[in-house]
This record gives structure tokens, C-alpha cells and sequence, in this order.
């Protein structure tokens, strides 16, 4: 027990919050589960992992004292220990984080308690900030938990495995290290455990077969190799096992988009750094009579849409109220995508920036006014217009630009369409 415990050390003394993001969950051979992602990993010595979260046992014969206490809400616990637990608390080799700046007492918590055992807590610390960075000797660390994706996940990566005799596509969710790895087909039904020596080759692929997987893979590969002055940066794109395994080798597709085959026997180290430009994003159907702005349902204006000539004019504080709020970080290169079925009242959007100077004022109310001009040159903002697919969906994509610091940009999505004129106001967040 002064092992399991020792293997602790000063993990526990991180602060209970809200859950960061739990990608990979490493368990320990003592029973303890990390949970974060792994940055990098040498093969055979050692993984550096970015800890988010810790699932462990304390025995009660270290416990001198516990204290319910509320914390954002939850309900936690203090532990106090006696002196035979504060010296079984003094740290382990095999686990150790990589700045030692966790100030050690004799208090561990607030935790969540998972388990109150007659013998034992199982407990929980989710710390707002991470336990930090922690080098785990590989000995140690018996399997690799993944958290699923998901189910409504528009993007992603999808693991195909290869063996002797069969073929698996879904998710690898457990990894236990040289004996077994374990699968969820693309419904999330589980397949039989799959023996690691039956493995021919381990590969991914886009969810959405259209997009780049270089913007599908959550988590950048790294990977240094003695064939190689610089890292590889990118995503692995297969693990390929031969009888002999001098001959194995893993294949990453570089930012540069090169197919790189890299011996696995000459490679020295694997990391990985978060992807930027991933954005999972969420499945969804357009239907008739809809308009979609990437990804969002838009809610169509209607407030006053008045047409006099060659000139519009609509309501501006009716505007604010039904508008669709998108972040800027959240577009891909400034590019806001517009999606309806080829109907046509859908035909040929207009996307207009709303203009302070184009705000007129009138007997206590505001209305907004372009014109036909303003339509036209419009034209000339879209990048891309056509059906993506067979369900006659059109994809217009417009390029914005980024609002001012803690700014916003109001947008007139436009569709002009004899006398059914339709609006759809959109604010993009800086």
C-alpha cells in the first residue's frame, strides 16, 4: 500500500475544479489513472504526459482526519493525513512532474470522492489549471485509454486496423501495452478484443471524407528520426509490421503535404502538439426551407424588410434581437460558410457588413438601408458556390474579415427573391 500511495506523491496536492478536456487516460500498474493527453513518448523509456485529471485510492490507515466542504458548488472533501501517510507521500521515480512547484502539506484536496469505502477512498482531482507535465516510466504504465469522439462529430480521424485474418474500422479506445487493443465500430458497438502479434498495419482517415486531414487530426504527430536533421510534423497516417521487424515503418503525411515513410528503428521519439486549425464540428441536416451558417440553424429576420425601387431597408434593432452569434476564432480562414437547398428562393446569397453610417434614425426608430449596388459588389466576395452532394445542398462560401479587439461585425445575409426578400442577420465575434 505505501507503494500505491507513494505513487501519488505530489499529484495529490493539485485543487479540485471544473474537468479539462480528457483525450487519453494512462493506467498505472499500481492502479492510479492519469488523465490528459501524452505529448510525447520515447519508445521503451519513458511518456510525457500533459496531466489533467487523477483517479486513485488512499487507504483509511493514512487518513487522520476528513472535512466535508463546497467548492463551486460540489460537494469535495479535505483529507488530512497522519505522519505515516505524510512519509509514504515522498515522491516516486517512476512518476514525477517535470517542475516540481506543488508545495507539499500535510492536506490533500478538496477531491471528489468517488468511492467513501470502509478501507479506502477512490477519489478524484480535476485541477483548473492541470497537474502540469509528468514523466512516466514506461514500466509502469499498463494501458492507454482514449476518450471516444463524439457520436455527432463531423470531423475526425477514423482508426483501420489490419491483421492476419481480419479488418477493423472505428475507434481505438484501450491500448494494452504489447498484449491487446481494443476497437468501437463507427456505431460505437464493440469489436472482440484484437491480439497486437495479429496486427499487419494500423491507419487513419478523415471522418469527412472532403476535408484536409491534416484540420481532422485533434493532435499534431512529431516524430524525430536519425534519418532525419529535423522533426516530422504532421499525421501518422499508418503503422506497417513486417515479419521482419526490422522492416517495420510508420508513414506521416507532413504539413507540407509529403508521404514520408520513416523506419520505425530509426525513429527516436514520438510527440504530439495540439492542432490548431482541428475543429470537430457537429453532423447536421439542411432541409427545405432552411439556411445553415457553418454549422448554425439561422433564424430568419422578421422584423420590417422594406423595398422602395432599388433600395432596402429593414429594421435595425429588430436586427439584433435574431441574430446568429459566431466566434471569428471559430472560422476557418475568415471563411463563413452558407448552406440551403437549391430552392429558388436560395438562389444566389448576398452577404452586406452593416455600416454605422448607414443607419438611419426616424421618429425613435433605427432602420438600416442598402441597395441594389451594394448586392452586386457583394457578388464578388464569394469564394465558392455549388452542391457539395447528391441531397442538392449549396455551399456559398464568403470571406470576413476579423472584428477589432472585443469588437463584433454585424452581417445582412441576403437572399433577394422578387417579393419574398429574405434576411438573415448574422454578428461575428471578435
Amino acid at each position: 500500500m505505501k507503494k500505491l500511495i507513494a505513487s501519488s506523491a505530489i499529484i495529490l496536492l493539485c485543487l479540485f475544479s471544473v474537468h479539462a478536456r480528457v483525450y487519453e487516460t494512462l493506467v498505472l500498474s499500481d492502479g492510479f489513472k492519469l488523465q490528459g493527453y501524452i505529448m510525447e513518448r520515447v519508445p521503451g523509456e519513458y511518456m510525457k504526459m500533459q496531466v489533467e485529471s487523477i483517479v486513485g485510492t488512499i487507504d483509511r490507515d493514512y487518513i487522520d482526519d476528513t472535512q466535508d466542504v463546497v467548492q463551486n458548488n460540489r460537494s469535495l472533501m479535505k483529507i488530512t493525513l497522519n505522519e505515516e501517510g505524510i512519509e509514504a507521500l515522498g515522491g516516486d521515480e517512476d512518476l514525477k512532474p517535470i517542475e516540481d512547484n506543488y508545495a507539499f502539506n500535510s492536506v490533500l484536496g478538496p477531491v471528489k470522492v468517488l468511492l467513501n469505502g470502509r478501507n479506502r477512498f477512490d477519489y478524484e482531482f480535476a485541477p483548473k489549471d492541470g497537474c502540469g507535465e509528468y514523466l512516466i516510466n514506461e514500466e509502469i504504465i499498463v494501458a492507454i485509454e482514449t476518450t471516444p469522439r463524439a457520436g455527432d462529430a463531423m470531423r475526425g480521424l477514423v482508426d483501420v486496423i489490419e491483421t492476419s485474418s481480419d479488418n477493423y474500422r472505428g475507434q481505438i479506445v484501450k491500448n494494452v501495452l504489447g498484449q491487446a487493443i481494443s476497437m468501437v465500430d463507427e456505431e460505437g458497438v464493440p469489436y472482440e478484443d484484437i491480439n497486437v502479434n495479429e496486427i499487419v498495419s494500423m491507419k487513419v482517415e478523415g471522418l469527412d471524407g472532403e476535408e484536409d486531414i491534416l484540420k481532422q487530426a485533434e493532435f499534431l504527430d512529431v516524430v524525430e528520426s536519425d534519418n532525419y536533421d529535423e522533426p516530422l510534423t504532421g499525421v501518422i497516417l499508418a503503422k506497417i509490421y513486417d515479419d521482419d521487424s526490422e522492416k517495420d515503418q510508420i508513414v506521416i503525411y507532413t504539413l507540407s503535404d509529403e508521404e514520408i515513410a520513416v523506419p520505425t528503428n530509426s525513429i527516436t521519439k514520438f510527440g504530439r502538439e495540439k492542432n490548431p486549425d482541428f475543429k470537430a464540428g457537429k453532423k447536421y441536416t439542411v432541409n427545405s426551407g432552411e439556411v445553415w451558417v457553418n454549422g448554425n440553424k439561422a433564424k430568419r429576420y422578421n422584423g420590417a424588410l422594406e423595398q422602395k425601387k432599388n433600395s432596402y431597408s429593414l429594421g435595425f434593432d429588430a436586427a439584433n434581437k435574431g441574430v446568429i452569434e459566431i466566434k471569428y476564432t471559430d472560422l476557418d480562414d475568415g471563411e463563413l460558410v452558407v448552406e440551403n437547398k437549391y430552392e429558388s428562393q436560395f438562389r444566389n446569397p448576398n452577404l452586406l457588413k452593416m455600416l454605422p453610417s448607414r443607419i438611419v434614425s426616424q421618429s425613435g426608430k433605427r432602420t438600416y438601408a442598402f441597395d441594389d449596388t451594394e448586392l452586386m459588389n457583394s457578388h464578388s466576395n464569394v469564394i465558392e458556390q455549388g452542391r457539395p452532394n447528391s441531397k442538392d445542398v449549396v455551399k456559398t462560401i464568403f470571406k470576413v474579415n476579423k472584428p477589432g479587439s472585443k469588437m463584433s461585425d454585424l452581417y445582412i445575409l441576403f437572399y433577394k427573391s422578387g417579393d419574398k426578400n429574405l434576411a438573415y442577420i448574422i454578428k461575428i465575434l471578435g
